[in-house]
């Protein structure tokens, strides 16, 4: 079943800025019993709409962004790029919640990205290395004009996460679409946010849309 998230489970904020602006605010659910089942009960799929501060290209603090900014130089690719900051911000907190798989991408417009190499199905990956060999090539798409960049990564251990990174956000959109499916906790949940937060500047993640996984009888 899906419903409205002022309805269903408790907030989640990223762990290093409880209460922080980006902090999803839904009022708590009331009675022990039933915060209890809803805490225990897993997540087959859960939507969070992310916003970014508007300098985000220039507050990122994280070790990973200087290294990302050497490679778009030596690679000469544009640096005020902020599609591709965002998209290999995402890539880089994703591999480290072992998200390390990418099974599709694509730019609109402009379509398919070529996908990586692979000797073996579970050959391990680096997202953003294979973002920027991706732009260093001549069939790739051109990232520069594209006004979204999706992707899907997988685990390999059954957990897929659908993500959609915005150049321009318009009305009614956000920065960052992120679909997480498999099975989820809140806590599993909290560690993918809390590890994107940790490289873009996030301003505010709302939970939109969840769904419980189907227990069998």
């Amino acid at each position: 079943m899906s419903g409205n998230p002022s309805k269903g489970p408790p907030p989640l904020s990223s762990p290093d800025v409880i209460g922080g602006p980006f902090m999803d605010t839904s009022p708590p659910i009331s009675g022990p019993r039933e915060l209890r089942r809803r805490k225990s009960r897993p997540f087959s799929h859960l939507r969070y709409e992310i916003d970014l501060a508007t300098d985000a290209g220039n507050s990122v603090k994280h070790p990973w962004f200087s290294e990302l900014k050497v490679v778009l130089e030596r690679k000469n690719i544009d640096q005020g790029d902020e599609i591709v900051h965002r998209a290999a911000g995402v890539l880089h907190g994703m591999s480290a919640r072992r998200f390390k798989w990418i099974d599709h991408w694509e730019v609109h417009p402009g379509g398919w990205l070529p996908l990586p190499g692979r000797k073996n199905r579970d050959e391990g990956e680096e997202p953003v290395g294979t973002l920027l060999a991706a732009l260093d090539r001549d069939d790739c798409p051109p990232v520069s004009k594209a006004h979204e960049l999706s992707v899907r990564l997988s685990d390999h251990q059954g957990d897929r996460a659908d993500v959609i990174v915005r150049r321009s956000p318009h009305i009614g959109h956000h920065a960052i679409t992120l679909d997480l499916f498999g099975k989820w906790t809140g806590d599993t949940a909290e560690d993918v946010i809390g590890s994107i937060h940790t490289r873009l500047p996030m301003a505010h993640a709302e939970l939109t849309k969840y769904q419980y996984v189907v227990e069998k009888d």
